[in-house]
């Protein structure tokens, strides 16, 4: 899948998708933004239902 805003290509498996959701955010610092976006991204791409997590 082809993430369109940065241009990077994302793997649809799901156990890349969940090690990215998974991975520490590291330092403070533009890169570690811009993959703090990838994984809402990815989370995003799932399409959950909205109330979904309402009784959590």
């Amino acid at each position: 899948m082809k993430n369109e805003e940065s241009g990077d290509d994302l793997d649809e498996d799901e156990g890349s998708v969940l090690s990215l959701v998974k991975a520490v955010p590291g330092s403070v610092s533009l890169g570690s933004m811009l993959t703090e976006v990838r994984k809402l991204n990815a989370i995003r791409a799932i399409e959950l239902p909205a109330g979904l997590f309402t009784d959590v």
